[in-house]
Order: structure tokens, then C-alpha cells, then sequence
């Protein structure tokens, strides 16, 4: 059993109150292949890491996590650059340098061809959007056969595409794909405007063969959605640091509760119970809540975040 993470790994400088700046490893990929692998799931990354030393500094805190990286590409071009700037709540905004950087000129030939070992894969952001690889992904993702679990994060980042209708169309064949859908509250406001998130959560549900669909509600928590059952689960109350990160972490939570409950599979997936449900929802966001404690993104140890939620 392994897990398999597809997509950026780039760095987030994230402005400071006296306006210096710190470098974080950052990327939701990365980020939810540290924080499966913190969560003690086997996991391999794959991505294209730059060689410069920006990109060795990822490599190297991929390896300190325990992620597996025989499928990382060490690839030429520099590190992609995210500037994230946090507000007094804590949430946070992004602005990106991508232009003929390391993670997104994939190759055919530098996708593995067996997937078969994976219980899931788990891909998302700007991989799913981000030319000339988000074409070559799609067509590797889309050709694979027996294809385990896919679980698509959409994460939205409005300030690389700013249309709408542009933005939703990359990302329609893309959830047509998944199993697993994960997205924000924000994702779908801006996808979707001027109609509310369960709305357009069961538009989804009946358009894409979708089984589960993930809606992270910032602090008000989050949901599951299937075709039959909606459960809901509130954030727990904590010091927020800043948010970098949370959402990954919400990810890999989701699916250690559900590899955990034995659902990875498809047909268990679809007849998932309610307790199940609320279970898996449970853990995954007192996971994203506790990662909120602290700067960039640190994702919680398993035993951090079942000790957390014995207390809380």
C-alpha cells in the first residue's frame, strides 16, 4: 500500500510583519505528500524539481519527510515562485512566477507507465492548469490503466487565471477523472459565482462520475458531499499562525480516514456510511486546524493529531 502525489513543488515567500521575507518549501502537492507521509501512509512524489538550489532545498525536505521521490525529474529550468502575503487573520493570498520554470514542461517519457502498487493518486493545482504539462498529465492520468483511486484538488488560484469560464473549462475534464473531488468554498464562489456551494457541489455530483466531493469551508469547518449523504464538521477553535498549507493537510487527513476505513477502493467507496463519513471528516479537519499553528506549511504528525483531537 502507497500513496502517489502529482504536481508542483515550488517555493512561497511569505511576507512578515516588518516586511522582510522568509522562503518556505511550499506547493500543495508537496505539501499533501509531506503531510500523507507525516500521517505514516507510504508516499512517492511526483514532480519535477529544479536543479538549482532552490530545488535541492525541495528535494531535500521531500527525503527529511520520508516521501519517496524515484519519481522525481531533475529538471534543468529554475524553481516556480509563489509570494504569499498573510492577513491579520491569518488567511492568505498568493501571486506566482511560473513562466519556463521547473514544474511544468513535462515530458511523456518521464511518467511512470505502472501505477499498480498506489492505493490513490492524489494530484492538483497548478499542474492541473499551468501549459505545456497540464495537457501532457491529463493524457498520462486519462490513458492509465487500472487506475487506482484519483483523488483532483482543484485548489483555484484566480491570480494566474483570472477568467472564469477560461479556468473552469481546464478544469472540467480533469473532474471528469477523479473519484475524489476536493475543493474550497473560494474554488467554487469563483467557478461557480452567484450560486451556493451545495448547489453546485450536487450540479457536480450528477454531471461527473464522481463519488465523494471534499468542501473545505475555511473557518467554518467543512463537508462531504456523495449523491445520497452530506456531513458536516466545524473547525476547531485555535491560535491560527496562517493558513499555508491547510488545505493539503485537510487532503491527506481525508485520505488516511478513508484508506484507514478500507474505502480505496471503488466499488467500497461508493456505499460509504454516514459514521464513516463523519469520521473521516472529523480527523481531516482537526489535521487542517492544527497545521494552522504554525508558519508555512508544517503538517501535523498522526500522533499530534489524534492527541489534539483526545482533547479537544
Amino acid at each position: 500500500m502507497s500513496f502517489l502525489v502529482c504536481g508542483e513543488a515550488l517555493i512561497d515567500l511569505i511576507k512578515q510583519q516588518d516586511s522582510s521575507w522568509i522562503a518556505h518549501n511550499g506547493g500543495g502537492p508537496m505539501n499533501t505528500a509531506k503531510a500523507l507521509a507525516q500521517l505514516e501512509l507510504p508516499t512517492q512524489f511526483l514532480g519535477r524539481i529544479s536543479k538549482d538550489n532552490f530545488g535541492q532545498n525541495l528535494l531535500t525536505e521531500l527525503i527529511s519527510y520520508d516521501v519517496g521521490v524515484k519519481h522525481v525529474i531533475a529538471a534543468p529550468e529554475p524553481t516556480s515562485l509563489a509570494v504569499v502575503e498573510v492577513d491579520s487573520s491569518g488567511a492568505a493570498s498568493y501571486s506566482f512566477y511560473l513562466n519556463e520554470t521547473s514544474n511544468f514542461n513535462w515530458q511523456l517519457n518521464e511518467l511512470p507507465t505502472d501505477v499498480s502498487m498506489y492505493q490513490a493518486i492524489h494530484i492538483g493545482t497548478l499542474a492541473l492548469v499551468i501549459p505545456p504539462g497540464d495537457a501532457i498529465l491529463f493524457d498520462w492520468l486519462k490513458n492509465l490503466q487500472n487506475a487506482p483511486i484519483v483523488m483532483i484538488d482543484l485548489n483555484v488560484r484566480p491570480s494566474v487565471i483570472s477568467d472564469k469560464t477560461h479556468y473552469s473549462e481546464k478544469l472540467a475534464p480533469w473532474i471528469a477523472q477523479a473519484n475524489i473531488l476536493k475543493v474550497s468554498e473560494d474554488d467554487l464562489e469563483f467557478l461557480y459565482p452567484n450560486q451556493g456551494w451545495q448547489e453546485v457541489a450536487q450540479q457536480l455530483l450528477a454531471t461527473f462520475k464522481l463519488s465523494l466531493i471534499a468542501v473545505t469551508l475555511g473557518s467554518g469547518g467543512a463537508a462531504l458531499v456523495t449523491p445520497k449523504i452530506i456531513v458536516f464538521e466545524n473547525a476547531p477553535a485555535v491560535q491560527v499562525v496562517d493558513t499555508v498549507g491547510a488545505g493539503d493537510t485537510f487532503s491527506a487527513g481525508l485520505l488516511f480516514k478513508l484508506y484507514e476505513c478500507g474505502a480505496l477502493d471503488h466499488q467500497t467507496l461508493e456505499m460509504l456510511s454516514d459514521e464513516d463519513l463523519q469520521d473521516s471528516l472529523h480527523f481531516a479537519v482537526n489535521a487542517a486546524a492544527l497545521s494552522c499553528t504554525k508558519a508555512g506549511a508544517v503538517p501535523p504528525t498522526r500522533a499530534e493529531v489524534e492527541a489534539f483531537i483526545n482533547v479537544s
